[in-house]
């Protein structure tokens, strides 16, 4: 049976290519521009859930990451805020 998961994704420049991460997962990929790292990101996501599914950790390691199961689909924990946060590193 197939399943459906959300995941949100976060880019970042690195010079000339875009790094991307689901931060709910801790998964990270890149690409040359935001497609190729979306695409890329969504193979490294699968990946890492077929690999949990295989040790029998998938919905554990969901939980975990606060993700709820609706159906066939598991869905992210809620986005409550988004900030950048400065912190003085003393020298």
């Amino acid at each position: 049976m197939a399943m459906n998961l959300t995941t949100r994704a976060l880019y970042f420049r690195d010079g000339k290519n875009v790094i991307v991460l689901s931060p709910e997962l801790g998964v990270t990929s890149w690409g040359t521009s935001v497609d190729d790292a979306t695409r890329n990101l969504k193979e490294a996501v699968k990946l890492y859930c077929e690999t949990a599914r295989d040790q029998n950790e998938l919905e554990d390691v969901l939980e975990e990451a606060g993700y709820q199961h609706e159906g066939t689909m598991w869905v992210p924990p809620a986005l409550v805020d988004q900030q950048d946060v400065e912190v003085e590193i003393n020298e």
